[in-house]
């Protein structure tokens, strides 16, 4: 994941994993979420959620996923 930062490329990963997250250099507000519902797959960003901004000043990516913070507001 440092390489990959310091070479200034786009890396995807997926992962069921909050640990992920949890790693320093990963910045909340590169953090794409899905959700999927009944009829397709919503993608959003937490990292521009206006009511992180306290929270993602104290606490890691995955340490607000594990709490339920990172919910999609639209739904």
């Amino acid at each position: 994941i440092d390489n990959a930062i310091e070479s200034n490329c786009q890396v995807v990963f997926t992962t069921h994993s909050p640990y992920l997250l949890d790693q320093d250099n990963i910045k909340l507000e590169s953090v794409i979420m899905t959700e999927r519902n009944d009829k397709w797959t919503e993608f959003y960003q937490p990292g521009d959620d206006a009511s992180l901004n306290l929270w993602k000043e104290r606490f890691k990516a995955g340490e607000l996923y594990i709490s339920g913070r990172l919910k999609n507001p639209k739904s």
